[in-house]
């Protein structure tokens, strides 16, 4: 349990109390997360790393003829981060039958900057609540869809960030389909084109 309990409470205003508190909580921690982007490059280099590592991995595996050309380029959020507090970014490289792809290769990259602030914010809302208890579930639920603003910012970094990507020699030296996509998105589940054109996927 999390906190106190605050009697009389209904689930729906229990929800409009963590609502308002990340709302404004959200906004403080995208400005900061601006600025700090602003300030160094750290993040855009580990970025660009863990996809020049990958694409050399995976060009070793096509010289052996145990990868296929490369197709989707899926960057996936794992909603199990939400539980086990690894809050990484999973880069996959598929061929043509994307999901069905039985050579598996892919990388981790932890958008720490994002990462450190949603855990800050997530301390901050226990510390400062101590009217409403939450139980696992609820708090669950909360999490994760203050996770999802998150999320966003993340794919807004990505996009702005993937150019240096796509310029990478790995990225060229790789066997590559000719309408190669770069997909943002949960697991198995919808995403957005974010390279080289951004539209949604199913």
């Amino acid at each position: 349990m999390i906190g106190y309990t605050l009697k009389g409470s209904s689930q729906a205003e229990i929800y409009d109390f963590a609502k308002e508190f990340f709302a404004e909580q959200g906004r403080k921690s995208t400005e900061a997360i601006i600025q700090q982007l602003k300030k160094d490059n750290k993040t855009q280099k580990s970025l660009v790393n863990a996809f020049d590592e990958l694409f050399l991995r995976c060009k070793k595996l096509q010289q052996g003829e145990n990868k296929g050309r490369i197709r989707y380029i899926h960057i996936f959020f794992l909603k199990s981060c939400l539980f086990t507090e690894k809050y990484e970014i999973q880069i996959t490289l598929f061929d043509e039958q994307s999901y069905a792809d039985k050579c598996y290769v892919y990388e981790l990259w932890n958008p720490e900057v994002f990462t450190q602030y949603f855990q800050k914010d997530l301390e901050c809302f226990r510390e400062r609540n101590n009217l409403i208890l939450f139980d696992y579930h609820k708090f669950q639920d909360i999490k994760f869809k203050y996770y999802h603003m998150f999320l966003t910012l993340i794919g807004q970094f990505i996009i702005q960030e993937i150019r240096h990507v796509a310029e990478l020699p790995s990225y060229g030296a790789m066997e590559k389909h000719p309408e190669i996509q770069f997909i943002y998105g949960g697991y198995m589940d919808k995403g957005f084109q974010v390279y080289p054109a951004a539209e949604v996927i199913i």
